[in-house]
């Protein structure tokens, strides 16, 4: 079976909220306390937009085919989907897409992408349904699929012996406003590889029978 390492990175969208925004706790009464309270939370708001699939960007596609090298797509977040769906139109039948967290994330952020920018060949394509077997999350498999269940790519990798991430998800905003296109690239082909590395570790049966497909699509 031909399958596919996946994994993006998100930004906050390109302008911050306002203090209005920002929801001050049910305590605070004083409208001056309010107010400060709602202009300091202004920076951590606009960084949590990178979690919210309504108010965040694509910055990054990584993916890895098989054995094959780790790949990745990085810039505007348009571009950025246009160039992932040219890579998956030769086959619209997507095969097994393998991640981690990558129900509740990776997937669900690139089907809203492409519903918004008009990809509707890779908006029907990627699964949707709750238990697709065409996804394999990592992370449900580690926890049993219990929601409140621990554990980060990060400290799963480290306590099974394959050494920890290169950084944290957390840098990329950082590297984003310095500019640093290359540096996040990087990154997430990096989390694909150890992503693959983990799957390998979890299912070793599977791995042995991993073949080394190389797509002839042009990676920019």
């Amino acid at each position: 079976m031909r399958r596919i390492f996946l994994d993006i990175e998100t930004i906050p969208g390109p302008v911050k909220p306002d203090p209005s925004e920002v929801e001050a706790p049910a305590n605070y009464k004083d409208p001056e306390k309010i107010r400060a309270y709602q202009e300091a939370g202004v920076d951590k708001a606009w960084r949590g937009q990178a979690l919210d699939s309504l108010k965040g960007s694509i910055i990054c596609i990584g993916f890895a085919e098989d054995d094959g090298p780790t790949r990745a797509f990085v810039g505007d977040e348009s571009d950025v989907m246009e160039k992932f769906a040219a890579f998956c139109r030769p086959s619209m039948t997507l095969p097994e897409i393998i991640g981690f967290n990558l129900r509740q994330f990776d997937i669900l952020w690139l089907r809203h992408r492409a519903y918004r920018y008009g990809l509707n060949d890779l908006a029907t394509s990627l699964p949707w349904q709750r238990y697709d077997k065409r996804v394999l999350d990592l992370r449900e498999v580690w926890t049993g699929g219990d929601p409140r269940g621990r554990g980060t790519l990060d400290e799963i990798c480290k306590f099974v012996g394959l050494g920890g991430k290169s950084g944290s998800g957390s840098q990329v905003f950082e590297m984003w406003q310095a500019g640093r296109l290359d540096d996040i690239a990087e990154y997430c082909r990096d989390d694909v590889r150890l992503t693959r590395e983990l799957w390998k570790t979890m299912f070793p049966r599977e791995a042995t029978m991993l073949g080394g497909y190389r797509s002839e699509v042009e990676f920019i």
